[in-house]
C-alpha cells in the first residue's frame, strides 16, 4: 500500500492540470448557456416561437451542459482529495494515541466514527471520480464538449446574422 506522502506527491504534480481543466470547462459551460440562452431569446422574441419549442429546444441544447457539469464536480472532487487524505491521516494519528482509561469506549466509539465518516468522504469522492475513467463517459464527454462548442459558434453566427 502506496504510504501518504507519495500520493501527496503525485497529487500536488496533477493538481495544477485538473484545476486548469476544470476552469476550462467551467468557462465552457458559462459560455453554452448564455449562448443557449441568446439563442433562446432570438428564437423567442424574433422568430415568435411557441413556449413548448423554446423549452425543447433549450432542454436539448443544455444537455451538453449537464456531462460538462457533471465533469466539473468531480475535478472538484479531485481537487479537495489532499485536504481529505490529509484529515483522514490525522484522525488515524489520533486514533492510535494512547488515551485516558475513563470513558474509554466511548472515546473509541467516537474516534471510530470519525475514521468512519473520513472513510465515507473519501468513498464519496472515489464514486465521483471513478466513472471519468470508464471509455464510454469519456467519449460523451468529447461528444459534450464538441457540441457545447459548436453551440456556442452557432449562437455567435446566428446573432450576428440577425442583428448585423
Amino acid at each position: 500500500m502506496p504510504d501518504h506522502s507519495s500520493i501527496a506527491t503525485v497529487l500536488s504534480k496533477l493538481l495544477p492540470l485538473v484545476s486548469r481543466v476544470s476552469t476550462s470547462i467551467r468557462n465552457l459551460m458559462l459560455l453554452i448557456l448564455v449562448s443557449v440562452g441568446a439563442l433562446i431569446a432570438v428564437a423567442g422574441l424574433i422568430f415568435d416561437w411557441s413556449a413548448i419549442w423554446l423549452l425543447a429546444v433549450g432542454a436539448i441544447l443544455l444537455l451538453p451542459l449537464v456531462v460538462l457539469a457533471w465533469f466539473w464536480w468531480a475535478l472538484c472532487d479531485i481537487q479537495q482529495l489532499p485536504e481529505t487524505l490529509t484529515d483522514i491521516q490525522t484522525e488515524v494519528r489520533l486514533a492510535k494515541q494512547p488515551k485516558p482509561q475513563s470513558g474509554s469506549i466511548l472515546r473509541q466509539l467516537f474516534d471510530m466514527r470519525g475514521l468512519l465518516l473520513g472513510a465515507a468522504e473519501v468513498t464519496g469522492q472515489y464514486f465521483s471520480i471513478a466513472p471519468l475513467i470508464n471509455p464510454i463517459v469519456l467519449g460523451l464527454l468529447l461528444l459534450s464538449w464538441v457540441v457545447g462548442w459548436i453551440t456556442v459558434v452557432v449562437s455567435v453566427v446566428i446573432l450576428l446574422v440577425v442583428f448585423v
